[in-house]
């Protein structure tokens, strides 16, 4: 199902308006809303499953291309071998 929107857009070639005498410690933009049109069909269950993830009783199965997974993946070594362990650097690289 297609929707139209409207979606505020601040112009990247201007960073603020160059025609203000002084800054005064605020920049000021001029936005202007173009419209959208898009499927907006997935979103309703993108929610609904988002929701569920969120209240189960475990966690998700890790994604290969999940940077966050990585990181609690590295973090989880780094726990398990103790934070104190002056070698964990090196117990890292090579695990």
């Amino acid at each position: 199902m297609a929707s139209e929107c409207r979606i505020p857009a601040i112009s990247s070639t201007v960073t603020a308006r160059p025609t203000r005498k002084a800054f005064d410690g605020k920049l000021e933009f001029t936005v202007k809303l173009i419209p959208y049109t898009g499927d907006d069909a997935w979103v309703s269950d993108m929610l609904v499953a988002a929701r569920a993830c969120l209240e189960a009783s475990s966690l998700p199965e890790a994604h290969p291309e999940c940077d966050y997974c990585g990181y609690r993946a590295v973090a989880a070594r780094h726990e398990a071998a103790g934070a104190g362990d002056s070698n964990l650097y090196k117990k890292l690289q090579n695990s």
